[in-house]
């Protein structure tokens, strides 16, 4: 035990220095962090509930809005089906009719 606690090392350009608090230094914010977040859990889990409570409402709003638009799409499909059968219809059921002229010169000779 007592060579890990004696034990130093060198970094480039830097003095020599005992490797335990050194790791300590840099270990100490870390598990800091990790303690805010065990003392802190309830408001944090709270946060994330309410944040999934306020996407899904988000979504749900969205979803009305698909819902209508969907309407909207098959009302238009519908009106452009029904235009292009009476498209159809129109063009089986014409009777062409010739320009004056034309109808004056069938009947004069």
């Amino acid at each position: 035990m007592d060579e890990l606690v004696n034990t130093k090392f060198r970094q480039l350009d830097e003095p020599e220095k005992y490797l335990i608090p050194f790791c300590i230094d840099k270990l100490l914010p870390q598990y800091q962090a990790g303690l805010q977040c065990v003392k802190y859990q309830e408001q944090i889990e709270e946060g994330i509930i309410q944040i999934r409570q306020e996407r899904l409402l988000d979504m749900m709003l969205l979803g009305g809005v698909q819902r209508a638009s969907d309407g909207i799409n098959r009302a238009m499909i519908r009106t452009v089906n029904e235009c292009r059968k009476h498209h159809e219809w129109r063009l089986q059921n014409r009777t062409e009719q010739l320009p004056e002229e034309s109808a004056k010169q069938l009947t004069s000779e």
